[in-house]
């Protein structure tokens, strides 16, 4: 499913996040696909950027010159949706969201927002328990998938050939 679902709202966030300093903002299972993403802008877009929960972000004030994006599992959550009106209504360039949901709250409240970018996808494998695995690894490949798209290298899907081999 990951390798062939339609992209192009995660393509859309990459290219607009990728000319500026970047700010991943999660919790939970979240924070792992927050460090993978931060790992694609560091190379691909060689643009620094921050991983951060909801609380750090609470605390930062705004810089003028970064943009946000806020990953969730369900886009329902208090810190999140916090964090989320807290970005908009500062001066970040844009605020964008991946959300292993087409519809959340977090979805409703971006879009009252001209610079705001939502990507939402619905994974076909059950519902996520409390570390959200299923999510995390959609929203790992999803990720993955649109920064090769965006800077024009091929991606394959990884695989397990010669792990555990010395």
């Amino acid at each position: 499913w990951a390798t062939e679902v339609d992209i192009s709202e995660v393509v859309q966030i990459v290219a607009t996040v990728a000319s500026r300093p970047l700010l991943v903002i999660g919790s939970g299972g979240s924070v792992t696909a927050c460090h993978l993403i931060a790992k694609l802008q560091s190379e691909y877009a060689r643009q620094p950027v921050r991983v951060l929960t909801p609380f750090e972000f609470s605390l930062q004030p705004p810089d003028g010159i970064s943009s946000v994006l806020l990953l969730s599992a369900g886009g329902s959550n208090r810190d999140i949706l916090g964090t989320a009106s807290k970005a908009v209504s500062e001066s970040y360039e844009s605020v964008c969201a991946m959300v292993a949901r087409t519809a959340s709250p977090l979805r409703r409240l971006l879009e009252e927002h001209s610079h705001t970018l939502h990507a939402g996808f619905d994974v076909p494998f059950g519902k996520d328990g409390f570390l959200a695995l299923n999510s995390l690894l959609a929203t790992s490949v999803l990720a993955s998938r649109a920064y090769a798209s965006v800077f024009g290298t091929p991606w394959r899907p990884p695989t397990l050939d010669g792990l555990g081999q010395r």
